[in-house]
């Protein structure tokens, strides 16, 4: 069934970026623990842009925050085929991390209800030849590409593998998104962090984010703060902290908003967002990130991670700022 519903885009403004290329690492910096976390993946070449279709599709996984999302949250458990097992999911552990990620999904919920979402939250053990925490951001493809051809989707790159995961999965749930959780078991590895010091990532408008099941520095208890980050990233968020160096004009959103709110070269303002300190915006709710409005109006300015900006490029229908949009089952 076809679900025609009211996009109020100045609230969840997130589509996917202009700049597509191949993944690229941030410089890490100590004062900012998730450095580096917003990766882009590679250009999907029957992309089109999403000012023009805003449809969700096998390209398209995760575009704005509206409606109904399917999750998929993979542990991922080795097996020991072709490397060492050295860590083994506990059914403790992964009440946990469920319920840290279940907090996640909530909280973007309740900071949007004009976006009508709802969450399809599928968690699902699936085995590994590999070990997925020895290894660094390199050698994700690996164990990623193993575990989806587990799942019975192959290809030669672990990314078309992720993006038709993500479009079955949604065709499945009948949700308007998708995306994929994989979660690394790093009980055993003594600072819960991938070889390379990451503990968490996620590819900008998807398809798939990762985390292990410690948060790095954050911990387990802490892995909501840091889940409800990286799923910004995955409706196309931008880092506002300053190793991220991310320039105040920089543009991201169907009306091209800039990240005015970033921590890098003196844009001016220090709002407290779940995309600039997780930690410090998740319990108090403060913010979602410089994108979002409280209000649908065109005029809107009030956000909830308030920002300077002028509309660049006009809704395609005159002066309204509403959009329709069809839910494709």
């Amino acid at each position: 069934m076809r679900i025609r519903y009211s996009l109020h885009l100045f609230i969840f403004a997130f589509l996917l970026l202009s700049f597509w290329h191949t993944p690229h690492l941030v410089t890490a910096n100590g004062d900012d623990p998730l450095a580096g976390d917003a990766r882009r993946a590679p250009m999907r070449p029957r992309l089109t842009a999403v000012g023009d279709d805003p449809r969700p599709g096998p390209d398209q996984p995760s575009a704005f925050l509206a409606g109904r999302v399917a999750v998929r949250l993979i542990f991922v458990e080795s097996d020991g085929g072709i490397e060492p097992s050295t860590e083994d999911w506990q059914p403790e552990q992964i009440t946990i991390v469920q319920q840290q990620i279940a907090a996640a999904l909530d909280w973007w919920r309740a900071r949007l209800p004009n976006a009508r979402l709802t969450f399809d939250l599928i968690p699902t053990v699936v085995p590994s030849r590999y070990e997925p925490i020895v290894h660094n951001l390199n050698g994700e493809g690996l164990w990623i590409g193993d575990v989806l051809n587990h799942l019975g989707y192959s290809s030669a790159n672990y990314f078309d593998q992720a993006y038709a995961a993500d479009e079955a999965l949604r065709r499945e749930h009948g949700a308007d998104w998708a995306t994929t959780i994989f979660v690394a078991n790093s009980a055993s590895d003594s600072d819960g962090r991938f070889a390379d010091g990451m503990f968490a990532y996620a590819y900008i408008n998807g398809p798939f984010l990762v985390l292990t099941s410690d948060a790095g520095p954050y911990g387990v208890g802490q892995m909501a703060p840091v889940a409800t980050h990286e799923l910004g990233h995955i409706f196309g968020a931008l880092d506002q902290y300053a190793s991220a160096a991310t320039p105040c004009d920089l543009q991201s959103g169907y009306l091209a908003v800039p990240t005015t709110n970033s921590q890098a070269n003196n844009c001016g303002t220090r709002f407290v967002c779940i995309m600039l300190d997780p930690a410090a915006a998740y319990p108090t709710g403060e913010s979602t990130s410089q994108h979002w409005g409280r209000s649908a109006t065109a005029t809107a300015t009030a956000t909830t991670c308030p920002t300077r900006w002028t509309p660049r490029r006009p809704c395609r229908s005159g002066s309204s700022s509403r959009r329709m949009a069809d839910d494709q089952p």
